[in-house]
């Protein structure tokens, strides 16, 4: 109910830029795909609205966009489209492979 409660009180204003911090984060499954679906469906595709969504989860982070950004340690790892989750997959296991782990 928080989460939800916070989405009302970011669009009540209709901003032109809507930035959501791991929106998903405590939702079950089924209201994290309700979510997203709002989200696209409502802000991105009806409305035509900017939204940044900063997600651990790499599949939602491909479901909702058209860019995607991996960053570890402030280092801008991969940018590009969800069409390119390939390349995406093999930068994160690159990173993964140095032994420390990927920390993002």
């Amino acid at each position: 109910m928080r989460q939800r409660l916070s989405l009302a009180r970011c669009i009540l204003h209709d901003p032109e830029v809507l930035i959501l911090d791991e929106p998903n984060s405590g939702l079950d499954p089924i209201l994290a795909a309700r979510f997203n679906d709002f989200i696209k469906d409502e802000f991105i595709n009806r409305r035509g609205k900017t939204v940044i969504f900063a997600t651990h989860n790499l599949d939602d982070a491909l479901a909702l966009s058209d860019k995607v950004a991996l960053i570890e340690r402030g280092k801008l790892l991969y940018f590009g489209t969800p069409d390119d989750a390939a390349a995406l997959r093999r930068v994160m296991e690159n990173a993964a492979a140095d032994g420390e782990g990927l920390d993002i």
